[in-house]
């Protein structure tokens, strides 16, 4: 290959428009503070729409993760509601929505990986909620999913509510070890007393479950001076930049020298290159990680798609 490769292992993809842009519309981003300068993507969040980018802008393999957290997806049946309803009419079809949970979850699940079945440069990560199947429902669906060719397992703690360690997480865990899956965490801070996805929220599972292949989105987002730390006490982590590459400069976010010393720190062999798409553009995310100071050019192509496909062992050459 020419060139090096670039691989985005942060991407959201939705069945229909409507649901990404309910998706991007009730997605706060508050924990990086302020910052003026800082556009989203307009952008589908459509498959369709993925493969054009691919080939448009030489993105050599992506991981699609899906984002399932059942006050979302409640929020947007709810809202989907006809709005002639009696108040009695509208009580029971919202007792059904909530009875429907899980099934709008496995059925999102089967979507994506459906829908990527015949897309050899995308790879799907399921989203799993243990706040709507039992813990061995969950083992269920992700046996399931793999078989249909899922690699992995996307987890938001903070939007799903529940701490990283929480029990009924740890059979998903075992399982994805057995499968040879990778988890990739949402990483940031909580608006609420309690910190669910901070990098040392992860610290217990690792400890209980230490086979496990954990990515950590975001580089920690807010929290991210606990990420060096955190890094060297666990050493088989791996990190994406999604995201927190984006609010450089912002008032709760790190400076780019502050971001290209957190790389170093962390080892630029263990980070990987995300946009958190529809969000924000593959293009505009791997322009600020060139633009960064101390890093090697070397060291910028492996962020970029060389530490990703070796570490999620990639069909990419």
């Amino acid at each position: 290959m020419s060139r090096p490769l670039t691989v985005d292992v942060h991407i959201h993809l939705y069945p229909i428009e409507e649901s990404a842009y309910w998706s991007l519309n009730s997605y706060a981003i508050w924990e990086y503070g302020e910052k003026p300068s800082l556009r989203f993507l307009s952008a589908s969040g459509l498959v369709e729409d993925m493969t054009s980018r691919i080939a448009a802008q030489d993105l050599d393999h992506g991981i699609v993760v899906n984002l399932f957290a059942r006050d979302l997806f409640r929020g947007e049946a709810v809202a989907a509601l006809n709005s002639a309803l009696s108040e009695k009419e509208r009580g029971a079809a919202i007792r059904e929505i909530d009875a429907n949970l899980g099934q709008m979850m496995t059925d999102f699940n089967g979507w994506l990986v459906d829908a990527l079945q015949p897309l050899p440069k995308l790879t799907a990560f399921v989203g799993l909620d243990p706040g709507v199947l039992s813990p061995a429902e969950n083992v269920h669906h992700l046996e399931d999913m793999v078989e249909r060719g899922a690699r992995g397992v996307k987890l938001h703690p903070v939007l799903q509510g529940f701490h990283p360690a929480d029990q009924r997480m740890i059979p998903i865990y075992r399982t994805c070890v057995e499968a040879d899956l990778t988890v990739l965490s949402h990483s940031g801070a909580s608006q609420g007393a309690t910190e669910l996805a901070e990098p040392w929220a992860f610290a217990g599972v690792l400890r209980e479950v230490p086979d496990l292949r954990l990515i950590l989105a975001h580089l920690g987002g807010a929290k991210w001076r606990q990420t060096p730390e955190f890094a060297q006490a666990f050493p088989s982590v791996n990190f994406d930049l999604s995201e927190i590459v984006q609010w450089v400069d912002a008032t709760g976010g790190p400076s780019r020298d502050e971001l290209a010393e957190l790389i170093m720190a962390i080892g630029p062999d263990r980070v990987m290159l995300g946009t958190d798409y529809p969000w924000y553009d593959i293009g505009s995310t791997r322009e600020v990680l060139m633009d960064l100071p101390r890093l090697s050019e070397g060291q910028k192509d492996a962020i970029a798609g060389e530490n990703a496909a070796r570490i999620l062992a990639l069909p990419v050459s």
